[in-house]
């Protein structure tokens, strides 16, 4: 899985690094990280070592891919984060990158999620690029408002058990 987000700095990529750690704790699952303003070879030597879900923004994820240190070959699962934001940010050209990548599956044959504060033409278009024909659009709320209508639930399982009720959930809302 390739998770890319826009560059918010190392604050941003390292609590979503940690989060996804803390899942991924007792699986098979290995996360490794890549984005600007680090050392290109500790990156680098993470990822070579192994990395199922790589969590990076556009910038750093296409570097590592031109070099051949990233393939999109085997790619499952594909999430950008706010894009409105990167294309806010100038990042058009290289989240277009990853969409003409000869590597990168076709679309109806990995799963992509596409999240953004906002829908405009600009992100109907990338939506376009990346997301299946049959995608779902879902809407929460007003845009811009604070959301109180969102309900979480925690469960609590001992750490060798996660998997196995990870499955179990996704399996019972269909999407395992």
């Amino acid at each position: 899985a390739v998770y890319q987000r826009r560059s918010t700095g190392s604050s941003g990529i390292n609590a979503e690094y940690g989060e996804t750690r803390k899942f991924a704790t007792n699986t098979m699952c290995k996360p490794q990280i890549a984005y600007g303003g680090t050392s290109v070879g500790v990156q680098k030597r993470n990822i070579m070592s192994g990395c199922n879900i790589l969590i990076g923004t556009p910038g750093r994820l296409k570097m590592f891919i031109n070099d051949g240190i990233v393939s999109l070959r085997n790619l499952k699962f594909f999430v950008l984060d706010e894009a409105d934001r990167m294309l806010d940010m100038g990042f058009r050209e290289d989240i277009e990158f990853f969409s003409r990548n000869g590597d990168m599956p076709d679309k109806e044959k990995r799963q992509t999620l596409l999240f953004s504060a906002t829908f405009s033409s600009d992100v109907q278009g990338i939506a376009k690029q990346f997301l299946k024909r049959e995608y779902i659009f879902l809407t929460v709320g007003v845009v811009g408002s604070a959301q109180s209508d969102v309900e979480q639930h925690v469960v609590q399982v001992d750490r060798s058990e996660k998997m196995g009720k990870v499955k179990d959930i996704l399996r019972s809302q269909g999407n395992f």
